[in-house]
């Protein structure tokens, strides 16, 4: 029974990465504002998380590197901080939902760092599991609209309905790629991590079957990455690609004749993929567009509201998940869908679980930020895949919030920090 346990123990994290994707869950209360549900009061339970859990209780005790036990301590840290804030919370329900997914992602966070699991197989089954919502994200642009299914966790999306997230161009309202993903902004993250891991998956295991599918996913990835038309991920992948470049040009020369035909391999289907929808891509960056001068606007004020919310507990902040529920309450009378987390990781941390919780996230991500350093002076080549991966959240937590604000962003952020110490090794 115990070897069972062991073996059936990684597998089930593999099976948790692969289906990380899907949003299947079960609701059990949705909060109000001025008796209208809001999209950040539902509280649920995801099926990965069940499978996370699953998987805790089948590893029993953890095998994980001595160097990376400061950062699994620091997690444990980060969850008692974020619990302070629950007491002061606008809405204690609320929080204590928000912080429970905090538990699972952190939960996550340690099984990805166990020995038992295999960093490369936990990086394929990352990839393999993006297929699915690359493929339907081709369908939603194409086709202008996205199924309802409650098994799946997919809502339902159409070009002509007012909330979608679209673009304009001169043939209309065109849907953005959702994929399985909330908003195409998140979808656009996970892509932009799975088109790295894709690559470096194949540099560094050189077998046909590995070769076999580098053309076809990369060229599924790199489509469905640009019908995101997700800036904040466009910017944080070419952040990271110039990282990667920099430190392979600095300490591994030799391997740019290795890597330059996959670069340009990926560089010549992302500007294809460009091309071919010129006027959408074009239209994502001109601030004169109606879409775009919404967009900034919306981000201006939630600059401009966040004053009013830090102020209300600079040191505990309104409650992990509470931000949106917290604004209602100082700005009220406006539509529920109004009320959205400041796009902005950093201060929504901060206005959320206050300087206690915002001082231990930070000291956690130094925890892996350090390791991952040392092995890049060691000049260890896995270490600037490490340095890589750690570079998307870097930028992105800058230019949205969902890498906090929802579990496939915390679930994400937590991937990422471990892969990065993985890569360390």
């Amino acid at each position: 029974m115990r070897a069972l346990r062991a073996n059936l123990f990684p597998w089930l994290v593999y099976v948790a990465l692969f289906l990380l994707p899907w949003q299947t869950r079960y609701i059990f209360d949705q909060k109000l504002i001025g008796g209208e549900p809001f999209e950040y009061g539902t509280l649920s339970v995801y099926a990965v998380e069940l499978l996370v859990l699953a998987a805790f209780f089948l590893g029993q005790r953890l095998m994980i590197r001595r160097e990376h036990q400061v950062s699994v301590k620091t997690i444990g840290i980060v969850l008692l901080a974020v619990a302070i804030s629950i007491p002061f919370s606008f809405n204690a329900d609320l929080s204590l939902n928000a912080w429970m997914h905090l538990v699972f992602a952190g939960a996550l966070f340690c099984l990805l760092l166990d020995q038992r699991v295999d960093r490369t197989r936990a990086m394929t089954a990352f990839v393999l599991g993006l297929i699915g919502p690359a493929v339907l994200g081709l369908f939603q642009f194409f086709s202008g609209w996205s199924p309802l299914s409650t098994i799946f966790g997919l809502a339902f999306h159409e070009a002509s309905q007012l909330g979608a997230s679209v673009i304009e161009s001169e043939a209309g309202r065109q849907l953005r790629a959702y994929g399985s993903f909330s908003h195409p902004n998140v979808f656009g993250g996970y892509l932009a991590i799975g088109l790295l891991l894709t690559f470096f998956l194949a540099s560094r295991h050189k077998t046909r079957f590995t070769y076999f599918l580098q053309l076809p996913l990369v060229s599924l990835f790199s489509f469905t990455f640009i019908l995101t038309f997700s800036r904040s991920a466009w910017l944080a992948f070419l952040a990271a690609a110039a990282v990667g470049i920099f430190f392979i040009v600095r300490q591994h020369r030799a391997l740019i004749r290795t890597h330059a035909p996959r670069l340009g391999l990926t560089a010549l289907l992302l500007a294809a993929a460009s091309l071919i929808f010129i006027t959408p891509f074009v239209n994502r960056f001109d601030p004169n567009e109606r879409l775009e001068q919404i967009s900034v606007s919306e981000r201006v004020h939630q600059y401009q509201a966040f004053p009013l919310v830090v102020n209300h507990d600079l040191l505990t902040g309104v409650g992990v998940g509470a931000y949106t529920l917290a604004l209602a309450e100082i700005k009220p009378s406006q539509p529920a869908w109004s009320y959205q987390p400041i796009h902005n990781v950093p201060l929504l941390v901060l206005g959320e679980v206050g300087i206690v919780g915002a001082l231990a996230m930070i000291f956690w991500a130094v925890t892996v930020d350090r390791v991952n350093y040392a092995a890049i002076r060691r000049r260890s080549v896995t270490a600037i895949g490490g340095i890589v991966l750690g570079t998307v959240p870097l930028v992105i937590i800058f230019f949205d919030h969902y890498l906090w604000s929802s579990w496939q962003g915390l679930a994400l952020l937590m991937f990422l920090m471990a892969m990065t110490l993985r890569l360390s090794e």
